[in-house]
C-alpha cells in the first residue's frame, strides 16, 4: 500500500509539472522564432537600404544624362506620347520610388496599435487577438519590407528604361525589355501575395 501511494503521488506530481513544462516549451519557442524574425527583418532592411542607394543613384544618372524635356509616357509601341521637364521627372520618381514603399511599410508598421476592424487580414479575428497581435504586427512589418524591396526594383528597372529612351535621337521606349520588367514585377508580387496567405492560415488542430 504505501508504495502503490508513493507511485499515485509521483503520477500527480508528474501531471502537475506537464503544464508548466508545455508553458515553458512554448515561450522558448515563441523567444526563438521572434529573434528569428528580428535577423529577416535586419537582412530584409539591409536588402532595401542597397536597392534605395541603387535607385539613387539611378536619378543621379538621370539628373546629367535626360534632356531638358523628357519624353516621359509612352504608347504601345514605345512611341513618346507625353513630355515632362526634367526637374518635374526628377521629383516625381522620387516621390514614387522613395515614397510609396515607404509608405507602405509605415501601414503595415501601424497595424500593431489600429483598430482590428481596420486591419483587412484573412482570419483577423484570430491573428489580432491580444496574444499573438505583436507577432502579426512584425510579420507584416517584415513583409512590407520585401513588398518595397520589389516596387525600388521596379520603379529603378523603369526608369533606367525610360533614361535609355530618352538617349536616343528620336525617344523610343524598347516595349520588350518593359514587358520583361513587368512580367517579373507581378510575378513576385505574386509570390509575395502567395507567402502572406499562406501565413495567415488558419492552424490545423
Amino acid at each position: 500500500m504505501p508504495r502503490n501511494g508513493t507511485k499515485r503521488r509521483k503520477k500527480e506530481l508528474e501531471n502537475n509539472l506537464q503544464p508548466q513544462r508545455r508553458d515553458e516549451r512554448r515561450d522558448e519557442g515563441n523567444g526563438y522564432r521572434s529573434e528569428e524574425r528580428k535577423m529577416k527583418m535586419s537582412r530584409n532592411a539591409i536588402l532595401l537600404l542597397a536597392l534605395f542607394a541603387v535607385f539613387t543613384g539611378t536619378l543621379i544618372y538621370a539628373a546629367g544624362e535626360l534632356p531638358d524635356r523628357v519624353a516621359s509616357h509612352f504608347g504601345a509601341h514605345g512611341e513618346p506620347n507625353g513630355w515632362m521637364s526634367k526637374q518635374e521627372d526628377l521629383i516625381f520618381m522620387c516621390l514614387v520610388g522613395f515614397g510609396t514603399p515607404l509608405f507602405i511599410m509605415a501601414v503595415c508598421y501601424l497595424t500593431r496599435y489600429l483598430p482590428s476592424w481596420m486591419v483587412n487580414l484573412p482570419h483577423r479575428h484570430y491573428w489580432l487577438a491580444p496574444e499573438r497581435r505583436s507577432a502579426t504586427a512584425d510579420y507584416l512589418f517584415a513583409h512590407s519590407i520585401w513588398l518595397a524591396c520589389l516596387m525600388v526594383g521596379f520603379m529603378t528597372c523603369v526608369h533606367l528604361l525610360v533614361i535609355l529612351a530618352n538617349k536616343q535621337t528620336s525617344p523610343q521606349l524598347s516595349t520588350s525589355l518593359l514587358l520583361a520588367v513587368m512580367f517579373s514585377f507581378l510575378a513576385g508580387m505574386g509570390i509575395w501575395a502567395w507567402r502572406l496567405f499562406q501565413h495567415f492560415r488558419l492552424p490545423i488542430r
